[in-house]
């Protein structure tokens, strides 16, 4: 069935979780980041950690509006967050999702959320404004929005993709054909289009489709790794400190509805991927 746009303004549940010191590290271990703060005496959080605690308030208001298994059509396609302080074990959290805006597109319906994730003592944490299409989902009513994330720079590019301005930087990071299986389960992130093949094909992907949040954090750590941050890292960067960083993911594109051909590549003949992340460094 459509997604109606009466679903603009509704607000899930919030959702509780304290954080342990298996999940920080699982984490950090399941991107590859073994550099990470995680594994320091602080135990402080990767960055990207704080989309695990999200993702059980992301589906709290996913599923509304819409018949039972449309909710594992959605796909993320933005993704922008603010950390207002390190996340570190031991940490009581609560997350809260309200829908900010609903759009049409080709490939279907979008929401836009804002996740608003705070402590014990009800202080800010993180702030996350985050776009799903819901692949197939048409949308029933006008698009509109209450609340939007800050606008993101936009990096000096040639035309032709493949060249930056001399200010821009660029690295690649190689996604192998595990890695969607590994994040799953150290992220706590689960939905079947990422790791089962029959799941994909009847969402439309040709392929099993890598998290966003994963290509995100493995982004984060590459930029991290060149140097970016004074000491310490991105994990221990203040409060007061902001950068943006801008990454590309290389992915399936969604098939025709009436196209119910397997997906192509069984997971014994998938070959790794590449991905290329572009920043100016601030």
């Amino acid at each position: 069935m459509p997604l109606p746009s009466s679903v603009l303004g509704l607000t899930g549940e919030p959702i509780h979780h304290r954080v342990d010191l298996r999940w920080l590290l699982s984490y950090s271990a399941g991107i590859g980041d073994t550099s990470s703060a995680a594994f320091g005496p602080d135990a402080t959080a990767h960055p990207m950690f704080i989309v695990g605690p999200e993702w059980p308030a992301v589906l709290s208001v996913r599923r509304l509006g819409l018949e039972p298994g449309e909710d594992t059509r959605g796909v993320h396609a933005s993704h922008d967050v603010t950390i207002h302080r390190p996340v570190r074990a031991g940490d009581e959290l609560t997350t809260t999702a309200t829908i900010v805006g609903v759009e049409a597109g080709r490939a279907g319906a979008a929401t836009w959320l804002r996740l608003a994730t705070v402590d014990a003592a009800g202080e800010a944490v993180a702030t996350t404004y985050q776009r799903n299409v819901l692949l197939g989902v048409e949308l029933r009513g006008d698009p509109a929005s209450i609340d939007q994330a800050p606008p993101i720079p936009e990096p000096a590019q040639a035309a032709d993709d493949r060249t930056c301005a001399p200010d821009v930087r660029t690295v690649d990071v190689t996604i192998g054909p595990q890695e969607a299986h590994i994040y799953t389960e150290c992220s706590r992130i689960w939905n079947p289009i990422h790791t089962e093949w029959q799941a994909a094909a009847d969402n439309w992907l040709a392929f099993l489709l890598l998290h966003g949040t994963a290509t995100l954090a493995k982004s984060v750590s590459a930029v991290d790794d060149c140097g970016v941050t004074d000491g310490g890292g991105l994990a221990a960067s203040s409060a007061g400190s902001r950068r943006r960083f801008r990454c590309r993911q290389h992915c399936a594109s969604p098939r025709h509805p009436m196209d119910r051909s397997p997906p192509r590549c069984p997971m014994g003949r998938q070959r790794s991927a590449s991905g290329r992340v572009f920043w100016r460094p601030e």
